[in-house]
């Protein structure tokens, strides 16, 4: 009887291994390559064109875990970025793929200069909340009922502000090089993607490498495909018209505008970008350190400016409702000499 069911489990064993094996199986994806050359035959290039495009997608899906597993292995990351630009060698153990991970810190080159703008109203929405309710808060004065923030603490936190909208981020691109018979192989018809793409060993070096012959081979023959399409799109003069009339829709549409963000913030601070002009902030710091509080309110009269002694120092300081006018008038474009004083009392909680 023990022999019955020893056996009985020794089959159910190897029936479950059968299944996990199967479905092991199922789960593999294989790549049949389509290019890369397209033979004109249009009725067959619609289908081969969409299997094209999905061996594309599913080959950059399994690169892309090898090339996050690299990037980490720099030891970089947003919050922790190379100081200039940084190459790193990475290879393994006869091995005859070699890659280079090249990373450097940029900013971005369409700043949302809009984000900014509300960042900053918002901060001084903060502080008003917060003095409202009895809150000390460093580095803010009061005259009279109104609130002023030293122009030096403004202007390094407006910076702060500016800075995290310029910070295009860590950006990090990967290049190989290859040695021995895997250089001078032809890419192949048929190529599985393995179960763990991301893991960093030989095979999967060699995988990548042949991914991405596979790749280039399927994008030629997208090209060539697309662009047979569309010469065949031009001959046709349905297909003219219909562009030159949309191309004079588009001619005619009026674009309504809005205010000029970038401008809005370039005036009140320095942006740290090619030709931006000098802030507000900084010239009035420049200009007080100069000649004093009577020549800055003479130049900048729209905001509301006094000095305090502070630790036997005298430092500038802007009332916050100034400023938050100034910012309204640049985005209603229109121009304000005289600010508007606000009766700010105390409110219980």
């Amino acid at each position: 009887m023990a022999k019955f069911w020893g056996l009985k489990i020794v089959m159910e064993m190897l029936i479950k291994d059968k299944n996990k094996l199967k479905l092991i199986r199922q789960k593999m994806t294989i790549i049949k390559k389509v290019g890369p050359d397209y033979d004109g035959d249009r009725a067959k290039g619609v289908e081969y064109s969409e299997r094209a495009e999905n061996n594309i997608s599913e080959l950059k899906e399994a690169m892309s875990k090898l090339e996050e597993t690299l990037k980490k292995s720099t030891g970089y990351d947003r919050y922790n970025p190379p100081v200039g630009i940084d190459k790193k060698e990475i290879s393994l153990p006869n091995c005859p793929v070699t890659f280079y991970v090249r990373s450097e810190y940029k900013t971005t080159k369409r700043p949302p200069y809009k984000e900014a703008v509300a960042n900053m109203e918002r901060y001084l929405e903060g502080i008003i909340f917060h003095l409202l309710r009895g809150r000390t808060i460093t580095g803010i004065a009061k005259k009279g009922d109104i609130f002023y923030i030293g122009v030096e603490k403004l202007k390094e936190d407006f910076d702060i502000i500016v800075a995290g909208i310029l910070q295009g981020g860590l950006e990090q691109t990967i290049n190989y090089k290859v040695e021995g018979p895997l250089k001078d192989e032809e890419p192949f018809k048929e190529l599985e993607i393995p179960k763990n793409p991301g893991s960093k060993t030989k095979e999967n070096f060699i995988f990548y490498v042949r991914a991405d012959r596979v790749k280039k081979d399927e994008e030629n023959y997208l090209k060539l495909y697309k662009a047979d399409y569309i010469k065949d799109l031009k001959r046709k003069k349905r297909m003219e018209e219909q562009v030159s009339s949309t191309r004079k829709v588009v001619a005619n549409k009026k674009i309504a505008k809005g205010p000029d963000w970038g401008t809005i913030v370039k005036t009140i601070v320095t942006v740290p970008v090619k030709d931006a002009p000098t802030g507000e902030l900084d010239e009035l710091l420049i200009l007080y350190n100069d000649g004093g509080l009577t020549k800055v309110q003479k130049k900048f009269p729209w905001y509301d400016l006094i000095e305090r002694n502070v630790r036997n120092k005298y430092l500038l300081y802007v009332s916050i409702c100034s400023v938050g006018e100034r910012i309204q008038c640049l985005k209603e474009g229109v121009p304000r000499i005289k600010w508007k004083r606000y009766d700010i009392k105390s409110k219980p909680v």
